[in-house]
């Protein structure tokens, strides 16, 4: 069976009643900005003790984004416009704190630094927040507060459960082996299981994310998609609108997690649930050009907007540099061809997709 009959049998059934659109709208949503993660020498680390075949691609060779690494993308993306002289947007997906440890054994405490103090640090990354503001291409959003399931990471390196403390010990946060944790700890949101932390956590969230940017986000997504489905119940913050998701979100149950449908649909409270239903990750996909454009098309044969989801992975220079350049060109190939394909494609923000949803 091709991969667009596949893609059609997993996906049109649980989409068929979701809220359309018959405009061709495209928006990047790009995941990570902001987070530290580990260190070039805790890699190395890792590596000298045979540990690194147990992690995946965002612990080997994610790590900040450099001002070069924006610039560059940034270039790239005001090469194209759609009819009304917008740009394509990335939303980049804020991580707004990153996490160290402090102690040993029994008393071990997460301490966190916030992501601007990161960039002010660094004098390469001093001006990005600035930068990100007044650039059309971009449209900061919500991500995490840490990127990290910090009481279950924290349980468990207090009583040496799993090989936290092992991978702790090379200089690697928040990691453990995919055979006994498939996300790591990078699950947040696990460690806010019911409406009321979750409310906390977003309103605590949207406070923070406003001091950086000085506007609040309209979008959240769950790290690693793990969110429970309480979510659908929550009082949000008043300006948060959309929740992303991908086809699937994942539930925690106990030490699991439940696979679960994400159409594109509107809550009971209010909030639309959105899922990105197109991958581009040329870092580790094969043929990702026409493996995207086949995404696209079939969202727009279902009047769904193509919600392209597109890791900061792909596009900094913590990888080698070369391997973010043959990305950036894949990216540049990527829209020329949308553009040929969909001459009437409209480039949007998260607000403006908000808006077109409500109208349709």
């Amino acid at each position: 069976m091709s991969r667009i009959l596949l893609h059609t049998a997993r996906t049109w059934g649980r989409d068929l009643f979701g809220d359309q659109t018959n405009k061709h709208i495209v928006i990047f949503d790009s995941d990570d900005w902001g987070l530290v993660r580990n260190s070039k020498e805790a890699i190395e680390s890792l590596s000298k003790d045979g540990l690194l075949s147990h992690a995946d691609w965002f612990e080997k060779l994610d790590g900040l984004e450099s001002a070069d690494d924006l610039q560059l993308l940034s270039s790239l993306l005001h090469c194209f416009s759609d009819e009304y002289n917008n740009p394509p947007v990335f939303s980049l997906n804020f991580v707004l704190n990153n996490p160290y440890v402090i102690g040993t054994d029994s008393n071990y405490r997460i301490a966190f630094v916030k992501t601007r103090d990161v960039y002010s640090q660094r004098s390469e990354c001093a001006d990005i927040l600035k930068k990100i503001q007044n650039d059309k291409a971009f449209q900061p959003q919500f991500h995490s507060w840490s990127h990290l399931d910090v009481k279950t990471y924290l349980l468990d390196l207090q009583t040496g459960n799993s090989d936290s403390r092992l991978f702790l010990k090379h200089g690697a946060i928040g990691c453990s082996s995919k055979e006994l944790r498939p996300f790591g700890y990078m699950d947040e949101m696990r460690s806010f299981p019911y409406p009321k932390s979750m409310e906390a956590y977003l309103n605590a969230g949207d406070k923070e994310f406003f001091k950086y940017f000085g506007f609040h986000s309209i979008s959240f997504v769950p790290s690693c998609l793990v969110v429970s489905p309480e979510i659908q119940k929550i009082t949000p913050p008043p300006f948060l609108k959309i929740i992303k998701t991908g086809f699937y979100t994942y539930w925690p149950e106990n030490e699991m997690y439940k696979k679960h449908f994400s159409p594109l649909r509107k809550s009971k409270n209010g909030l639309l649930f959105i899922p990105r239903n197109c991958d581009f990750e040329p870092y580790w996909m094969n043929d990702p050009i026409n493996y995207c454009l086949s995404d696209i098309s079939m969202a727009f044969l279902q009047k769904k907007p193509a919600v392209i989801s597109t890791h900061r992975l792909n596009y900094t220079s913590r990888i080698p540099g070369n391997k973010r350049n043959e990305n950036l060109d894949k990216l540049f190939l990527l829209l020329k061809k949308i553009k040929e394909k969909f001459p009437d494609v409209i480039f949007a923000n998260w607000n403006q997709i908000e808006s077109m949803l409500l109208l349709d």
